[in-house]
């Protein structure tokens, strides 16, 4: 489908310019794109997560996933970069909202709400009970001077919803009363008040759907190409983010838009993006864009000393994928010094977390790149003690970043615990696909200890709505 030329007006204002911010791990990579009614322009190559523009402002949360924690904030005006802060207590940061005085944003990793001054101080916590990232609480949305939450559905354990997606299970709530304003959903992002209803993606079903005011029975729903997520809503258009499964890495070049008319639901073009994953879609005025192309570049004089480094690449070519190819690593090559915070005893195949740190002792580069990906991984093993069973690789858990040689990281790692009960031996290590595990080169590559696998415990499933005062916690000092 072509994409026309589009008359961009919000709140009978126009032009406008829409803006997405985009993800794409291990593949095209992720940033910012501008698409100006007429073309779309990348504006640079991070990945990122929630999008807001508010008044002279755009802020933007840079993508930090779960195994390394903490959030970033960058917030433009129309001269370029104007504030940047961290935010250590973020987790896997999703998508936020501004209640005119606080970031209010979901942190997935840890199930909560995090309330965030433009200091970057976390002023207020609200978490739903269980595991972290059990409920997939995603976005944050103020309508009517209320806050409402968007959540996959009611788990208690670490990604519970795992193979749950297309169960139904989600919805949207009202964070003051717990009542649920949407329900029924498939994996929902982007919940959307307008023309006197809320909507919702259903992520996947490749759905968005207006609702009637039960919240229950779809009023309007149109079937696109792709994950659904990323809503923003023109006078005259809908726009919402398809992005392509993570299955389909490899087999499609990268994500769209679809432009629906907001008058029938009919889709009226498609705008094509470089990137595999839209995360959020946003409306902003175009002198408030120019400040994205500007970005940091706000110093001249800085400016001009940077540039000249930059000369060589400016004749480059722009690079297709995000990651360069790894090569075969040789036995003199792989050297690391690995700790873990490994428990005592875990319950059996219940997914968990642990921190890792890993040090790079050789003079090589380690990546997680094809066709020779360098990962974090673990081993079961038996001991005199153990169930009989054959030995068990782990999960891979990629490095978030190229390790140089000397380099050092900190990161969290899945583990999945044997399905049978008794003592085993858990062994931390690197592996090199197709090439050798570390610590069979060298034992003192890796990290181990024994674990008791126990039998699971029944736990209570907590319903993330259900509101109560003991789940609000203001900051402690």
């Amino acid at each position: 489908m072509s994409t026309p030329k589009l008359n961009l007006v919000s709140g009978g204002k126009p032009d406008y310019t829409l803006l997405a911010t985009c993800a794409g791990d291990e593949d095209t990579g992720g940033g910012l794109c501008a698409f100006d009614g007429d073309t779309l322009q990348v504006i640079d190559r991070v990945s990122s997560a929630g999008l807001r523009v508010e008044g002279d402002r755009i802020i933007r949360l840079i993508r930090t996933p779960i195994s390394t924690g903490g959030g970033e904030f960058v917030v433009y005006d129309a001269r370029g970069v104007r504030q940047y802060f961290r935010v250590d207590e973020l987790s896997d940061g999703h998508y936020f909202a501004w209640d005119g005085d606080h970031i209010v944003v979901a942190s997935t990793g840890t199930n909560s709400i995090l309330w965030i001054s433009m200091s970057g101080a976390v002023d207020r916590v609200w978490r739903v009970p269980g595991d972290d990232d059990s409920c997939h609480l995603n976005e944050v949305v103020l309508h009517d001077n209320r806050l409402f939450v968007c959540v996959f559905g009611d788990y208690g354990d670490y990604r519970g919803y795992k193979g749950r997606e297309r169960s139904g299970d989600g919805y949207v709530f009202d964070l003051e009363t717990g009542e649920k304003v949407v329900r029924g959903l498939c994996a929902p992002h982007s919940p959307r008040y307008f023309d006197g209803s809320w909507a919702a993606c259903s992520s996947m079903r490749n759905e968005f759907i207006q609702f009637a005011s039960d919240g229950v029975t779809p009023k309007r729903t149109v079937l696109l190409e792709g994950f659904t997520r990323g809503v923003a809503v023109s006078d005259d258009y809908i726009f919402i983010g398809e992005s392509a499964r993570r299955s389909d890495r490899g087999r499609v070049q990268g994500g769209s838009i679809a432009v629906l008319s907001r008058a029938t639901f009919e889709t009226v073009s498609r705008i094509q993006l470089p990137f595999q994953e839209i995360s959020e879609l946003a409306l902003a005025p175009r002198e408030l864009v120019e400040g994205t192309r500007t970005g940091f570049r706000t110093n001249l004089l800085r400016v001009k000393e940077k540039d000249q480094l930059y000369l060589f690449h400016a004749l480059g070519i722009e690079p297709q994928r995000l990651w360069a190819t790894s090569d075969p690593l040789r036995p003199s090559q792989c050297r690391v010094r690995v700790r873990a915070e490994i428990p005592d005893s875990l319950e059996v195949a219940k997914l968990t977390l642990i921190n890792c740190a890993i040090e790079n002792l050789s003079h090589s580069f380690y990546c997680t790149a094809s066709s020779y990906a360098v990962s974090l991984s673990y081993k079961w093993q038996r001991t005199e003690r153990s169930p009989r069973m054959e030995h068990q690789e782990g999960l891979r858990t990629g490095l978030p970043c190229v390790l140089p040689p000397h380099g050092k990281l900190n990161l969290r790692m899945e583990v999945m615990p044997p399905p049978v009960p008794g003592e085993y031996r858990f062994i931390v290590t690197l592996v090199q696909d197709g090439v050798c595990w570390f610590d069979e080169i060298d034992p003192a590559n890796a990290c181990s200890a024994v674990v008791v696998v126990r039998e699971r415990q029944q736990t209570q499933t907590p319903d993330a709505s259900a509101h109560s005062p003991a789940y609000l916690a203001p900051r402690k000092n």
